[in-house]
Formats: structure tokens, sequence, C-alpha cells
């Protein structure tokens, strides 16, 4: 029983190959990085006022009810 096996052309995967090796270097203009200006990073450490925060308000939550209709079919 004799089982074909087909391969990608030799031009094709020598295409391939070079560029994988190729490094990206096509941009020539300066490249201006802004600064990252995301919200602070809060460690959320044992005593601190974040946590404290967090804690209360995980707290309310805890003790909301969220109605969500069960749809099925449409109706």
């Amino acid at each position: 029983m004799a089982t074909n096996v087909t391969t990608a052309p030799e031009s094709t995967t020598t295409r391939a190959a070079a560029t994988a090796a190729t490094p990206l270097a096509s941009f020539a203009g300066v490249r201006r990085i802004p600064p990252p200006v995301n919200d602070p990073n809060r460690s959320y450490a044992p005593g601190s006022p974040e946590r404290e925060e967090l804690k209360a308000r995980l707290k309310t939550m805890a003790g909301e009810r969220i109605d969500i209709p069960l749809v099925i079919g449409g109706r």
C-alpha cells in the first residue's frame, strides 16, 4: 500500500526560510514610544486604603442580587 505525501514546492519553502531569518530592519525612522499612562498599579497590601476600599465594595456586591430573566426560544 503506497502513501502519497505532498510537500510544498522548493521555492516556497526557501522563501519562507529566508523571510524568517531576515531581521526586522525595514523601519528607518525615529522611534518615539510614548510612556505608559495607565492607572497606577495598586498593591492592595494588608492595611492599605485600597484594600479596605476593595473589601467594602466586594461586601456590598456579595449582598446584591441581580435578576437575570430566563429566555428560551425568544420568550
